[in-house]
């Protein structure tokens, strides 16, 4: 968990909204959200990835550290235990 006081999310998810009408799409949409997410939850790490059924591996589209984790990486993603991949178990992650 954070370690920061509450914040009010209000303008951050404003900036967010103000985000998604400027040019520059998806990029801007998603810095927004890193900034938002930052700002009131905190996080080292954000990342947005697609997936990309075909060929089953990941591919990331964003990130806040683009030296560590370049954006256009990729890697298959593996089967869960019970034999699911992780596009068919819906979640998000936010890891500090």
């Amino acid at each position: 968990m954070s370690k920061k006081t509450s914040v009010d999310p209000i303008p951050h998810l404003r900036a967010v909204a103000e985000a998604q009408r400027q040019s520059g799409q998806p990029d801007r949409t998603f810095a927004a959200l890193d900034h938002a997410l930052a700002a009131v939850l905190g996080h080292k790490l954000f990342t947005v990835l697609r997936y990309h059924e075909d060929t089953g591996e990941s591919e990331r589209l964003y990130t806040n550290q683009p030296a560590a984790y370049p954006v256009g990486g990729r890697k298959p993603l593996n089967t869960t235990s019970d034999g699911r991949t992780p596009t068919s178990v819906p979640c998000s992650s936010i890891t500090n």
